[in-house]
């Protein structure tokens, strides 16, 4: 029976045929050579040199050619306390000591658990491969970099230590990249912060190819493993190329000409190059330049089934290439119902139409287009903090009220009160055509104040008692304009002293008046119930109110109201005017609003497409 000192104890064992016992000498401790046998480049040389599939053995014969390093025993004694306290390599700790690097920071940083374990090649589980051992390296290469944020100057390092110095400023790029990696969703942008990270740990390689030293073989297998993960995750995001393939509609009618899309969708994580598609029977044949990871891309088929008796099958096949420039191919089939004309009658109840005539969209669902009017109306208006004028321009029919009921919505337009007016709404003169001046200025006045009042900001008119407790405001609002707008009164000075109050009240805000069919006060100054000098009044407002600006709108082009008293007002506006509908928007009003109960012939669709964009 013997005695053997098992984690920190004396436990006594026997020895049988498949113990092997070590007994060392007076110069060397065994606690020291137990510590290093569990280091891991000593794992590495006993389960290389094992034999045996089920059960592994290690012949004596094998053991005895293990080479064994026998300091001095206060160096052992050394290894032991170090190794006790933090644990780690102790075949690392012993090369430390014994090159008199005893407080270098990367021969410390090498004796830590999952570094020396990489260094070793021993590393196992989870972090083993790919993006786990890849943000495991990251993290600890992080931690070296924390420890030699301090470096000393170039000139005062030895020569043998500028090679560490060139290393490590390479090697904080690459740790600046792949920091929080693993955030980042497989795709494009993982690729590309994976080709940065891998481009800087191949030059930081290199920094230390020829260099001799303690270190610099440890530090280029950790760096050479960092690549190793790198280069396996942008593998498996390579190999993993996946492209779903539908098609809609999936119904067509015997004997008619239908167009349907072929729907192909990248579900994989990286984009596709030049992808080509062709179909069996031969429907069509394409090439798609660039899919987005996760974009889909339609292409029309125009077919006309033969026989409604069974499913029309075409077989997709497709081929691209991925970033890596590797080829992939796949195979996919798609069915289509083939309905007789009965059944296409019967299940052809359309619905409600979408689409109402001379009526403004208000619905965002069927508002479509006009994106870079309103942008462009957005930019004017957050150009500066006085916006003075904007002028709509275009002919009839061509959205400028639905432009302005779109900027009306929440949201649309931040740090704004968006007030719409429709000089259509205002009371006519009853004896001539047209509108007359107190008219004008009273809707405007009532307009500003209920759409202020919606908004939360409640205003009243200067030197009128306040409005009666428990009263509607809206209301109260109209029987107050009634005795601010009286006949015989001054209607331009009424609208000017309420409107400086409410400016001031919705202040940080600003109050923006859409003022709709501005044109038909033309009709009343020809006919001599408005004055010219209205124009002039709306334009002092805009200059000497900061907080207030305008968006004016007309059925005929403004810049031809070429009279003196346009002049003054149209003088300070920003044209953005309205054309034709893009065709690309045109399709999508056609389209959009009736898919899946309403289907067009391809020339039908695009001849209603073109009178659209018209």
């Amino acid at each position: 029976r013997l005695v053997m000192p098992v984690a920190g104890h004396l436990m006594p064992v026997a020895a049988t045929s498949s113990i092997a016992l070590v007994r060392t000498h007076e110069r060397l401790e065994p606690r020291f050579l137990a510590v290093l046998l569990r280091s891991p480049v000593y794992r590495k040389w006993l389960s290389g040199h094992a034999r045996g599939t089920t059960i592994q053995h290690l012949p004596i014969r094998t053991l005895r050619k293990l080479p064994v390093p026998v300091p001095a025993l206060k160096v052992q004694h050394t290894v032991l306390d170090e190794h006790t306290k933090s644990g780690g390599d102790a075949m690392a700790v012993l090369a430390r000591l014994l090159s008199r690097a005893a407080n270098e920071p990367v021969a410390v940083w090498l004796e830590t658990p999952l570094v020396a374990q990489l260094v070793s090649g021993m590393v196992a589980g989870e972090y083993a491969r790919g993006m786990k051992g890849l943000v495991a390296a990251a993290d600890a290469l992080r931690s070296l970099i924390d420890r030699t944020k301090r470096l000393p100057d170039p000139a005062s390092l030895e020569s043998s230590d500028l090679w560490f110095r060139a290393w490590i400023v390479i090697a904080r790029e690459a740790a600046s990249a792949l920091g929080d990696i693993a955030s980042v969703p497989r795709g494009a942008g993982r690729l590309a912060v994976l080709g940065v990270a891998l481009s800087r740990l191949r030059e930081a390689l290199h920094m230390i190819d020829g260099a001799e030293g303690p270190t610099v073989g440890r530090l280029n297998i950790f760096t050479q493993m960092m690549i190793r993960f790198a280069e396996e995750e942008v593998r498996a995001m390579q190999e993993s190329i996946t492209l779903d393939v539908g098609v809609v509609p999936a119904e067509v009618v015997v004997g008619a000409v239908s167009e349907v899309r072929l729907r192909l969708t990248n579900t994989s994580s990286v984009p596709l190059r030049n992808l080509c598609v062709e179909t069996r029977p031969a429907v069509v044949a394409g090439r798609i330049p660039y899919l987005n990871d996760g974009e889909t891309h339609d292409v029309p088929l125009t077919i006309q089934p033969r026989d409604g008796t069974q499913p029309l099958q075409i077989a997709v096949s497709w081929q691209a290439s991925g970033l890596d420039g590797a080829t992939v191919r796949g195979e996919a089939e798609v069915s289509l119902r083939v309905l007789s004309t009965r059944e296409a009658v019967r299940s052809g109840d359309l619905g409600a139409s979408p689409y109402i005539v001379g009526s403004p969209v208000d619905r965002q669902e069927m508002f479509f287009g006009r994106a870079d009017v309103i942008d462009r109306i957005k930019r004017q208006l957050g150009a500066s903090n006085h916006a003075n004028v904007i002028l709509l321009e275009g002919n009839r029919r061509t959205g400028k009220t639905s432009v302005l009921r779109q900027l009306g919505k929440a949201d649309v337009l931040p740090g704004w009160i968006p007030v719409y007016c429709s000089l259509q709404d205002v009371e006519g003169d009853g004896a001539k055509a047209g509108v007359n001046t107190r008219n004008v200025f009273r809707l405007l006045a009532r307009r500003t104040g209920w759409t202020l009042g919606d908004a939360g900001v409640e205003t009243w008119f200067p030197g009128l008692p306040e409005r009666e407790p428990g009263r509607p405001f809206k209301l109260a609002f109209r029987a107050a304009l009634d005795r601010i707008f009286a006949d015989g009164g001054a209607p331009f000075e009424a609208f000017e002293i309420y409107i400086a109050a409410a400016v001031e009240v919705a202040s940080p805000r600003r109050i923006l008046l859409m003022l709709d069919e501005f044109d038909k006060l033309q009709e009343g100054i020809d006919a001599g119930i408005m004055s010219p000098q209205v124009p002039e009044n709306i334009r002092h407002l805009l200059q000497h109110q900061p907080g207030l600006s305008a968006i004016i709108t007309g059925s005929r082009r403004l810049k031809r109201l070429r009279e003196e008293y346009w002049s003054a007002l149209f003088g300070l506006g920003y044209r953005v005017g309205i054309s034709a509908l893009p065709l690309d928007d045109a399709r999508r009003l056609v389209t959009e609003p009736v898919e899946g109960r309403l289907g067009y012939l391809p020339q039908a669709r695009d001849r209603l497409v073109e009178l659209c964009a018209r």
